[in-house]
């Protein structure tokens, strides 16, 4: 488990590029600001083998003219998890699976791949352990007249070591 923790965008874009090449099979970030103005780092999130995997691109806003089905990474809400005794930190994200009921692979298997990825995610790190992975809801709607919507709710708590 690598943990990496940068305020410079390109340290980030570089660690996501690298991902492919040496062999890892997951990636958690929590970008803050950065996804809400960097192409380069949606862009290099939606290059990632595994998030793309079944999808035509993972976006940060519902992209004019994409083909579906694609993901949307939601915004993510980071807050103090701290309490006597223990530092600890709550992240809640938000994923939309957007699908036209065309494509190859049904919405539910997408979305059920997609919660298989993030339930395996390893509790250790470095700094700190995963000590709960919860999904909040899913929810599974129409878009329009073709399409349709599963959004994806998460809360990580994660303990900081020492």
């Amino acid at each position: 488990i690598d943990i990496l923790q940068s305020n410079a965008e390109h340290a980030l874009i570089d660690r996501i590029q690298a991902a492919k090449q040496d062999g890892t099979r997951y990636i958690l970030i929590n970008p803050a600001a950065f996804t809400h103005t960097s192409v380069a780092l949606r862009d290099a999130l939606a290059a990632d083998a595994m998030l793309s995997t079944g999808l035509n691109g993972v976006y940060e806003e519902r992209p004019p003219q994409a083909r579906a089905p694609y993901l949307l990474l939601g915004d993510s809400i980071d807050s103090d998890w701290s309490a006597r005794g223990f530092r600890g930190r709550e992240l809640r994200l938000s994923l939309t699976l957007v699908h036209d009921a065309r494509g190859d692979a049904s919405l539910g298997t997408l979305a059920d791949a997609l919660e298989s990825v993030v339930e395996r995610l390893p509790p250790a790190l470095p700094a700190g352990r995963i000590v709960l992975t919860q999904m909040l809801r899913r929810r599974t709607g129409r878009d329009g007249a073709t399409g349709f919507l599963c959004l994806i709710d998460y809360r990580f708590l994660i303990e900081a070591n020492g």
